[in-house]
C-alpha cells in the first residue's frame, strides 16, 4: 500500500501585483458629468495549486458567467490572493467594474506569473524580450480597462 504525506511548501513564490486601469464617473467644475480614467492596483501572495490550475483547464468550455464557471474562477482568485482583506476589496471592486471576461483575462495573466508559462502562444511581433527585470504585461480589455501585471518581490 501507498502512503503519502501532504507538504507545504516552506517558501511561498514572489508576490505578483497587478493594476486595472478604469473610468468612473465624476463630475466637473462646472458640474458636468464626466468619466475619469483610474488606476488600482492589487497584489497577491498566495500561490495556485496544481489542482486548482488542472480544473481550471478542465472547465475551459465553461462559460464564466455560470455557477459552476464563477465557483472555479472565485476559488482560484482566493488561492491567489490568500488574503482575505485584498480578496474581498477585488471582489467589491469587480462587481462593480468588471465582467466575466475581464475576469478570465485577469486570471490568465496571474496564472502567467504564478507559473511562469504563458497561457497563449507569444505574439509573434515582438522580436526580443528584456532581460532586464521581472516580466511585465499589459493587457487592454473591451470598456477601456488595461491590466498591467508584473512580478514584485516580496519584503522579507
Amino acid at each position: 500500500m501507498r502512503s503519502f504525506t501532504a507538504s507545504r511548501r516552506a517558501a511561498k513564490k514572489e508576490s505578483v501585483e497587478f493594476e486595472v486601469n478604469y473610468f468612473d464617473a465624476a463630475v466637473d467644475e462646472a458640474g458636468h458629468d464626466i468619466e475619469v480614467e483610474k488606476t488600482e492596483v492589487f497584489v497577491c501572495v498566495g500561490d495556485i495549486s496544481t489542482l486548482s490550475l488542472s480544473e481550471f483547464a478542465r472547465s475551459a468550455e465553461i462559460d464564466a458567467a455560470t455557477p459552476e464557471g464563477a465557483a472555479i474562477l472565485a476559488e482560484i482568485f482566493r488561492e491567489a490572493f490568500d488574503d482575505d482583506a485584498e480578496y474581498r476589496r477585488f471582489f467589491r471592486f469587480q462587481r462593480r467594474y468588471l465582467e466575466a471576461d475581464d475576469l478570465v483575462d485577469i486570471l490568465g495573466g496571474l496564472i502567467e506569473d504564478f507559473t511562469g508559462r504563458p497561457t497563449q502562444p507569444p505574439s509573434v511581433s515582438s522580436a526580443s524580450s528584456s532581460t532586464d527585470g521581472p516580466d511585465s504585461r499589459v493587457t487592454s480589455l473591451p470598456g477601456g480597462f488595461l491590466i498591467q501585471a508584473e512580478p514584485i518581490s516580496s519584503s522579507a
